[in-house]
């Protein structure tokens, strides 16, 4: 709750979770006016994730086959890993979470 998670980088094409990667059995809770900076903003900010673009660059959560997100999670998004949102099928979107 609170702070921010920026300016951080996985490298490579299958490296994931620029900001936060979340392993199959693990958790993690964001909430407050907690930011989770994306690939959407300016250099010192953004966080990147592998070199295909398609690794969460904020977020990269295991459970699932998967599931990511690219743009910036504000304080007003926030998250657990109980209430990522269902999606049907690899590469559908809900909002700004994608599921491979």
């Amino acid at each position: 709750s609170g702070g921010k998670i920026s300016g951080n980088t996985s490298s490579g094409s299958t490296s994931r979770g620029g900001g936060v990667y979340v392993d199959t059995g693990s958790s993690f809770s964001k909430a407050g006016n907690s930011v989770i900076y994306g690939s959407d903003e300016g250099t010192s900010l953004k966080n990147t994730a592998g070199s295909d673009n398609t690794n969460g660059h904020a977020v990269y959560y295991t459970k699932d086959s998967g599931y990511y997100r690219d743009a910036t999670l504000g304080s007003g998004d926030n998250i657990n890993t109980s209430t990522l949102p269902t999606v049907t099928g690899p590469g559908n979107a809900v909002g700004n979470w994608i599921q491979k």
